[in-house]
C-alpha cells in the first residue's frame, strides 16, 4: 500500500512503511529511502541504469540488496565493528530538503543508537548524503560528508556501493583501471597489478583498487549491438582513492537469501571507497567524498 505526498517539487512515497522520495525531471527519475539515504533506482527514458534486487527484504534493519548503499563508518571488515559495512546503510536517515532534482538526508549518532546499531562505535558524527540529478547532462551526483562534531579525532573507512545493471555479465567490463594494484579479497586480500585493459566477468570477482583514476567506466556491449557500447562513467573526487569491484557468481548468488539465483548475471558493482588506508578525521573537521554517474551511449535512454 502506496501513500503520496509532494515536498518541495519531490515525490514522497511510503512502500510497505518506509518512506522513499522520488525525484523526477524531464526523462531521469531517481528514487531514495530514508532507510540508509538508499538509492535504489535511476532512470533515463524509462532504462534503469541501477540494479536492485528482486528479492531485496525491504523490512529495517535490513539493508536494501542494490541499488547505491552506504557503507560507514566501515567498509566491509576494514574498521572496529563487527557488522559487515558498519551501520549508515540499516538506519533511516531524516530528510532535509528536497526539490525535483535534488535531496538531501543526514545521519546523528542519536538514531544509530535508538537502533541499537551503534556497537562499539561511540565517536560523534554527522553523516549527509546530497543527490543531485541533471536530466540535461544524463547524471547523478552523490556527495557524502563525514564531520567529526567531536573534538578528537577519530577513523573510518567507507564505499558508496553501487550496484550497475546491465543486460548480461558476459557482456559487461569496467575500463580505467590498468596499472592499479588490487587486493585480491578472494585470495586473503593478496596484492596484484591489474595486467588487463578490460576488468571482465568470467567467475566470481572480488578486489579493491588502489590508487585509482578519477574516471572509470562501466561498459555494457550486447551481442546483438556490438558495435553501440552503452554504459555508465564514473566520476569520483580525488578523496576517493580505492574501487570496489564485485560480481558473486554463481555459488555466492546461491547462498544470499536476498538475491536471486541468476540475478549475478544483470549486475556488476563498481564502488567508489576510502579504505585503504582510512581516513583519519580531526575533530570539528569535514571530509567529503563525491561520484558523478552519466549515462553513456545508445540505451542510455531518451535516444
Amino acid at each position: 500500500r502506496k501513500a503520496e505526498r509532494r515536498n518541495m517539487a519531490a515525490t514522497e512515497v511510503s512502500v510497505s512503511e518506509m518512506p522513499m522520495v522520488v525525484l523526477k525531471s524531464g526523462l531521469s527519475e531517481c528514487s531514495i529511502y530514508h532507510h540508509g539515504a538508499h538509492v535504489t533506482s535511476w532512470k533515463i527514458g524509462g532504462v534503469e541504469k541501477i540494479f536492485c534486487s528482486a528479492e531485496a527484504v525491504f523490512k529495517p534493519p535490513k539493508a536494501i540488496r542494490g541499488g547505491i548503499p552506504i557503507c560507514w563508518p566501515q567498509f566491509s571488515d576494514l574498521g572496529p565493528l563487527q557488522q559487515q559495512h558498519g551501520f549508515a546503510r540499516n538506519v533511516p536517515w531524516e530528510l532535509i530538503r528536497s526539490s525535483e532534482t535534488s535531496a538531501v538526508f543526514q545521519l546523528t549518532p542519536d538514531v544509530v543508537q535508538a537502533c541499537g546499531l551503534a556497537g562499539t562505535w561511540t565517536a560523534p558524527f554527522m553523516l549527509t548524503m546530497t543527490l543531485n540529478m541533471d536530466d540535461a547532462a544524463r547524471s547523478l551526483t552523490q556527495e557524502l560528508a563525514v564531520k567529526n562534531i567531536g573534538s578528537d579525532p577519530f577513523d573510518f573507512t567507507c564505499a558508496l556501493h553501487t550496484y550497475f545493471a546491465v543486460s548480461d555479465v558476459d557482456n559487461a567490463m569496467v575500463l580505467g583501471l590498468s596499472g592499479c594494484s588490487y587486493l585480491d579479497s578472494l585470495e586473503g586480500r593478496v596484492e596484484k597489478v591489474e595486467m588487463n585493459d578490460e576488468v571482465k566477468f568470467p567467475c566470481e570477482v572480488d578486489r579493491i583498487y588502489q590508487g585509482v583514476r578519477k574516471e572509470l567506466s562501466v561498459v555494457d556491449t550486447p551481442r546483438s549491438e556490438a558495435a553501440s557500447e552503452r554504459g555508465v562513467s564514473i566520476a569520483t573526487s580525488e578523496t576517493f582513492d580505492n574501487a570496489v569491484v564485485w560480481n558473486p557468481w554463481v555459488e555466492k548468488a546461491k547462498g544470499m537469501g536476498d538475491f536471486g539465483d541468476e540475478e549475478y548475471r544483470s549486475m556488476v558493482c563498481v564502488e567508489v571507497a576510502q579504505c585503504k588506508p582510512a581516513v583519519t578525521l580531526a575533530g570539528g573537521a569535514t571530509w567529503t567524498g563525491t561520484q558523478t554517474l552519466t549515462a553513456k551511449g545508445k540505451g542510455a535512454g531518451g535516444e
